[in-house]
């Protein structure tokens, strides 16, 4: 009798010991109860995470809360941390000195003059105020007119106006220098027998008229036909306005022979009829 009595006193300790120690795994799950597996459900407060909510969140989580099974922040603190548990300072060139609480990148620069994920890049120094855009480094404007692309590396064409060219083409702004070149970069020579040496600027043909007149077509390349009176023909046309030199010859550029029956040789040029 004396035996079973020590026996069941045994098995109430072992059961009070288990309950014990259950009771106090069960401290910071929420109501002080765990589920059918020995674990939380929920923590007592956001302030623990673990299976049985024995981990304290780090204390650089907003409020100290955290994510219940893994213990990553889902905020941190202030916005100058980053990293799971909001180990991690911002970069000091962020402005304000935030960054993404998941990259540590830069949602933008303390100021326009670097760039990159996190603002460790100078803009180019040829920038104008030495600003750029934060993502690509390229120049917004350039320092001056004088130069041109992405991060105004590149001179403008010399044969350019004031030596001014548009930024992202290169192509010059303000026309041609002297009006003797042609092209987008003005780097075509007008034709030589335009007037003056000048031309368009866009389609490399003479704009006024072709020097002396002794020349015709759009860039003055053909020469006036030769027995044109003087040398000298329509600019458009190449035919001999001003008559024939001499009167033994007719038709439109004085290029037939009046005939030999004519006295002196000489005819009328519309008609070849003889003058004599």
């Amino acid at each position: 009798m004396m035996r079973k009595s020590l026996y069941f006193a045994g098995i109430i300790v072992v059961l009070l010991q288990f309950w014990s120690a259950q009771a106090a795994t069960c401290d910071n799950c929420r109501w002080e109860e765990c589920n059918s597996n020995g674990l939380c459900e929920t923590c007592k407060g956001s302030a623990w995470w673990g299976p049985l909510c024995e981990n304290p969140c780090p204390a650089t989580c907003r409020f100290g809360q955290c994510d219940m099974q893994t213990g990553k922040c889902e905020t941190c603190l202030n916005s100058e941390s980053w990293g799971e548990s909001c180990q991690n300072p911002c970069p000091k060139t962020c402005r304000f000195g935030k960054c993404d609480m998941k990259t540590g990148k830069c949602e933008s620069c303390q100021n326009s003059g670097w760039w990159g994920e996190t603002c460790a890049k100078a803009c180019p120094e040829t920038c104008r105020f030495g600003q750029c855009d934060m993502k690509t480094g390229k120049c917004e404007s350039c320092q001056n007119s004088g130069w041109w692309s992405p991060t105004c590396s590149k001179l403008c064409p010399k044969n350019c106006r004031f030596e001014q060219c548009y930024m992202d083409t290169g192509k010059c702004s303000s026309g041609c220098k002297d009006s003797v070149w042609w092209g987008e970069t003005c780097a075509k020579a007008c034709p030589k027998n335009c007037r003056f040496g000048k031309c368009n600027q866009e389609t490399g043909l003479c704009d006024g008229s072709c020097e002396n007149s002794l020349w015709w077509g759009e860039s003055c390349q053909k020469p006036c036909p030769k027995n044109c009176r003087f040398g000298k023909c329509d600019q458009k046309t190449g035919l001999c306005d001003g008559g024939c030199d001499g009167s033994g010859w007719f038709g439109p550029t004085c290029e037939k022979e009046c005939s030999t029956t004519c006295r002196f040789g000489k005819c009328d040029q519309k008609t070849a009829a003889c003058t004599y």
